[in-house]
């Protein structure tokens, strides 16, 4: 069996992929991939209310669509949060990942800007793969905090 969480990105490289995005909605969704460690589906569809602030900065209150379990993330990136918050009062709808034509950006859609960008930028550490997915950036933010001694 091959050890996948060995496949990760570095900082650099998540800075390298944001600061390429063609949309600035692109490149705070990478980031907010990366720091909430969230699933691709949960993060597509986050929307302002789920935004809060606190002392140290922000959470991110996610709920469990099955069982309506509510989980509170803390967001380290306070400048990301900021920027959030201001996604969240340009957009036109609930959503803070809007697609142009209403509503949020697919998750399928979230998977084409990762893949187009990871390719264009050359990231790529998974063999025989030449782009990286949303569950990379996922991995990449849980193994650098296993890294600095977080369970």
């Amino acid at each position: 069996m091959t050890d996948l969480s060995r496949y990760i990105i570095s900082r650099g490289q998540l800075e390298t992929l944001a600061s390429n995005a063609a949309k600035h909605r692109d490149a705070r969704l990478i980031e907010t991939l990366y720091w909430l460690a969230s699933r691709v589906s949960e993060t597509v569809r986050l929307t302002k209310s789920q935004l809060q602030r606190s002392q140290q900065g922000g959470i991110v209150v996610f709920t469990d669509r099955k069982n309506q379990h509510q989980s509170k993330v803390p967001m380290e990136n306070k400048r990301l949060y900021k920027d959030l918050e201001r996604l969240g009062d340009q957009g036109t709808t609930a959503y803070l990942f809007e697609s142009e034509r209403g509503g949020h950006i697919s998750r399928q859609h979230a998977h084409r800007i990762i893949k187009r960008l990871s390719r264009d930028c050359n990231i790529a550490p998974i063999p025989n793969k030449d782009h990286i997915t949303p569950h990379t950036l996922r991995h990449s933010r849980a193994r650098h905090l296993k890294d600095q001694g977080h369970d």
